[in-house]
């Protein structure tokens, strides 16, 4: 009995105990290139609300150089729940005040907010991607 206990007690920290994502190297919009393909970096920008959403346990989210222009973007594939690094998901038909985004501490991110986020960068020229596990940092 003791020994299942133990057992079931490492298997649960084990679990629990998720791995820091290796750290990212900080790019700029204009360093965005084939070259960076499968490599974790961290890249500053806007958070936008997506214009349509298809979601399963994920969801993209564009992140723009600034409020003003539409390109360039970078979609942000972010899991879907109310924990750090996490969007809530949204109802069928959404408004702005449906987005809720924590960032790394846990903390609401607003719409459009400039924030820093890290993942492996994904994708080609035109559509690319971070990819999880992501850390997002409001600035």
């Amino acid at each position: 009995m003791q020994r299942a206990f133990i057992i079931l007690l490492t298997l649960v920290c084990l679990i629990g105990c998720a791995k820091e994502p290796e750290p990212a190297t900080p790019i700029t919009w204009d360093q965005i290139d084939r070259s960076r393909v499968n490599t974790r970096v961290s890249l500053e920008g806007h958070i936008m609300l997506p214009a349509s959403v298809m979601a399963t346990d994920t969801m993209l989210l564009p992140l723009r150089q600034n409020l003003e222009e539409k390109e360039p973007v970078v979609r942000c594939s972010t899991k879907i729940g109310n924990g750090k690094n996490k969007v809530e998901a949204f109802p069928k038909k959404y408004t702005e005040d449906d987005f809720k985004l924590r960032d790394n501490i846990g903390e609401l991110v607003p719409l459009n907010s400039k924030v820093r986020i890290s993942g492996k960068l994904i994708g080609s020229p035109g559509s690319f991607v971070l990819f999880g596990p992501l850390v997002i940092k409001r600035l």
